[in-house]
C-alpha cells in the first residue's frame, strides 16, 4: 500500500505517512493492506478534485445532511482500491494513537477518525472479496 500526502510536503510528508503506515500496520494484516494500491491524505479544499483524480465518475456526499471525509474507489484492473481521506482526520488519529492512552479516553474526534479510517478499509476489503468470489447462483 503506498501512502500519498497531498501536496507533498517533503520532510513532513515522510514524517506523517510513516506514522500513517505504522498505525494502520498494528491494526491490519499485510494481505488485508495489500488489497489498497494507494492511502491519498487529501487537504479539504481538493479532496473532491483527489477523489475525481482516481475516477472521474466518483462522487462525494457534499449537501445540508452530509460532507464527505473520505472515499474508497475499487480499481476492477487491479483489484485493488484507492483511498481517499481529508487531512483533518488523520491528525486526531497519530494524535491519539500514540497519546498512549486507551480507547477508553481517546476524543471524539480521535474515535472519529479511527472510526473514519478503518470503515474506509473495511471498504476496499470488502471490494476486493466480493469481486473474488463466484457469484452464487439463484434457485430455480
Amino acid at each position: 500500500m503506498e501512502i500519498e500526502l497531498r501536496p507533498d510536503q517533503g520532510d513532513r510528508a515522510k514524517v506523517v505517512i510513516d506514522l500513517v503506515q505504522s498505525l494502520l500496520s498494528s491494526i491490519f494484516t499485510s494481505s488485508e493492506l495489500s488489497l489498497i494500491d494507494k492511502f491519498i491524505i487529501s487537504e479539504t479544499d481538493k479532496y473532491k478534485s483527489d477523489v475525481k483524480s482516481v475516477n472521474p465518475s466518483a462522487t462525494v456526499s457534499d449537501n445540508e445532511i452530509a460532507v464527505g471525509v473520505a472515499k474508497t474507489i475499487f480499481i476492477p484492473g487491479k483489484m485493488k482500491s484507492t483511498i481517499v481521506i481529508v487531512n483533518h482526520q488523520i491528525a486526531p488519529l497519530i494524535d491519539g494513537y500514540y497519546s498512549g492512552a486507551t480507547f477508553e479516553n481517546w476524543t471524539i474526534e480521535q474515535l472519529s477518525a479511527l472510526y473514519t479510517s478503518i470503515h474506509e478499509i473495511g471498504h476496499a476489503i470488502d471490494h476486493a472479496k466480493r469481486t473474488c468470489e463466484p457469484t452464487p447462483k439463484l434457485l430455480a
